[in-house]
């Protein structure tokens, strides 16, 4: 679904696309200011969709409606654990009340949305980024989405060059046939390619933002885009994995309605290895929830409950590796 769909035929060749993107790749990007901006975020993202459209006449959304029993996506969430009030109150898991809210790659100041990933490791290397992690307890939620019949809508930034550990690195090897079936092949050849190139180039300018305001202006257009297809789960590389795993933002409404707590892990982080995507923690106990209360059991060494959650959520292998270094 492309909700500039009728301007299609306005869209930009390859070689306008190429020069244009050339043009934006040393340009001085708007800037978000809580001063100026705060009670006018759509102001500034209309100033986001001026420079994009004056190049390229058009912004894509390709969104991706998927029924909600069949997202297959583990979500995690992480946390450090001395941050909370009390553990068990299950909405300090969620996002952040607006007050406390700041800047994030995917939103603006006092504008929240749920952060999670679809790994723990990931959900881990995010949270504690580059602070000092020694001796520090993290809380791992594990969530899922309430039965539904409905349909949610998924939007990603996963069309460039990913690294081989991303289970997403071949979702869009075949882009252009998504393309043909997303505007029943009312694109020709040059402007696919153009398009795929003006895509790629968003992605490029999402995760590398440093400063925020543009990826987050991107993020906010899709998920408070006023309209039913506005999208639920934005989908994006970890730049804290290098990559290598991915991160979900969450429509906060979403989050709200559809989403509850499967389970918790209490870990301690011992060492981390960003470019390996390797993490060592010793899990202190976990907590299964079961109709609103939160049991939390202490690890033995013959439980067989914990050894079938840590192998469906941190995977086969990681368990193993976790045994040897307990003998």
């Amino acid at each position: 679904m492309n909700e500039n769909y009728d301007s299609l035929n306005n869209s930009p060749s390859l070689e306008l696309t190429t020069k244009a993107i050339k043009k934006l790749e040393n340009f001085d990007w708007p800037q978000f200011n809580s001063e100026i901006h705060q009670n006018n975020v759509e102001d500034f993202i209309k100033e986001i969709d001026e420079v994009l459209t004056k190049e390229f006449n058009i912004f894509p959304s390709l969104l991706q409606p998927i029924k909600i029993k069949d997202f297959k996506l583990n979500i995690f969430r992480a946390r450090e654990v001395s941050t909370f009030q009390n553990i068990n109150i299950f909405s300090e898991h969620l996002y952040p009340p607006p007050y406390f809210t700041g800047m994030g790659r995917c939103n603006f100041p006092k504008n929240p949305v749920f952060y999670g990933a679809n790994h723990p490791g990931t959900a881990l290397f995010e949270v504690i980024g580059d602070k000092d992690f020694s001796s520090n307890q993290f809380c791992i939620a594990k969530w899922e989405i309430k039965e539904s019949k409905l349909e949610l809508f998924l939007e990603n930034y996963l069309r460039n060059n990913l690294p081989e550990e991303n289970i997403f690195q071949e979702l869009n090897s075949n882009l252009t046939d998504k393309l043909d079936k997303t505007f029943k092949r009312n694109l020709d050849s040059d402007k696919k390619k153009a398009l795929i190139k003006y895509l790629s180039f968003l992605d490029d300018c999402f995760i590398n933002d440093s400063n925020y305001s543009l990826s987050a202006a991107l993020a906010y257009r899709a998920i408070f885009r006023k309209h039913f297809t506005r999208t639920d789960i934005l989908i994006y590389p970890s730049k804290q994995s290098l990559l290598k795993g991915v991160n979900f933002a969450v429509n906060p409404n979403f989050a709200s309605n559809y989403l509850y707590i499967k389970r918790f892990y209490i870990v301690t982080v011992n060492s981390i290895n960003k470019e390996l995507g390797q993490f060592n923690i010793s899990f202190n106990n976990y907590g299964v929830v079961e109709r609103g209360l939160t049991i939390w059991n202490k690890i033995t060494k013959k439980d067989n409950t914990f050894e079938s959650l840590v192998i469906e959520d941190f995977g086969q292998s990681f368990y193993e590796n976790l045994l040897q270094h307990q003998v």
